[in-house]
């Protein structure tokens, strides 16, 4: 995991600094507690898969996938109430996976459901949003991911049947914007599939199964954190010393690069592993 940990953490940093340092900055990286949410007591505050964290001004939005719910909490971690609840209809969740607040709005993306449940900041269902993304080769459908700052939603792959990546019946997978309606969307991104990315473990008895590779090449595709475009960062593997670098871009809200640099990495080999 360290590989795709020193990743993320480039990104971060590049992020924050189109002119900004090596590899050297993250040495100096330090990661300091500053509050703590939920309990194990059955009182509301208990958490058990928390997806997404948003900090506002004088609460902190916390949300569960199961049971799926919003978990509004003080910053001192005293847990206030809950927005939304289980179920397909509005104002309900089935499987939520992304999360997103600003003054006067607090939406959620719920894949299963195709939709984005739209609440206002104190918990009052708003607007229930139905998705219709075209499929790729695999009737596989892009689903909500996030929202931009215009209010446009950012659509996305969010997962992908291993067998077809690693037999090649998928090549690419395609990121959307649409607007609030869930109507018309609009290419913005194409990621390219790694097809190692997956490999092949043999099974005793002669059994083959499929799985991730634990250090995967696909682009890092994140929605910046104000929502005014999308962070992609090109992590291959290295093939000689000069090629040891990441690639990071910014692509504004309809997909048209405004910032691109590298970053180095030191590749660490990853010797004796199976």
């Amino acid at each position: 995991m360290s590989r795709r940990l020193t990743a993320l953490c480039l990104a971060i940093l590049a992020a924050c600094s189109p002119s900004g340092d090596s590899v050297d900055a993250i040495l100096s990286l330090t990661v300091e507690e500053v509050a703590r949410f939920g309990s194990r007591f059955d009182d509301g505050s208990s958490l058990s898969t928390p997806v997404a964290v948003v900090p506002r001004a004088s609460e902190v939005f916390v949300l569960e996938q199961s049971p799926a719910r919003v978990a509004i909490f003080d910053r001192d971690g005293n847990w206030l109430r809950n927005v939304a609840r289980p179920g397909e209809g509005p104002g309900e969740l089935s499987r939520p996976r992304s999360m997103g607040a600003d003054d006067t709005l607090l939406w959620v993306g719920d894949p299963p459901g195709g939709r984005v449940e739209f609440f206002s900041p104190q918990g009052v269902p708003e607007e229930s949003v139905r998705w219709s993304i075209p499929a790729d080769s695999l009737s596989t459908p892009a689903v909500p991911l996030d929202v931009f700052s215009d209010g446009a939603i950012f659509a996305g792959p969010v997962s992908l049947p291993i067998a077809s990546a690693v037999s090649g019946a998928v090549t690419h997978r395609t990121y959307y914007r649409a607007p609030r309606s869930g109507t018309d969307p609009a290419e913005i991104y194409v990621e390219p599939v790694v097809p190692s990315d997956f490999v092949v473990f043999e099974m005793p008895g002669g059994r083959s199964a499929f799985g991730a590779h634990p250090h995967r090449q696909a682009p890092l595709v994140r929605l910046l954190h104000d929502g005014s475009g999308i962070l992609v960062v090109e992590r291959y593997v290295a093939a000689t010393a000069a090629e040891e670098q990441f690639l990071v871009r910014i692509l504004d809200p309809h997909g048209s690069p405004t910032a691109e640099w590298t970053v180095p990495y030191l590749p660490v080999p990853a010797e004796g592993w199976r």
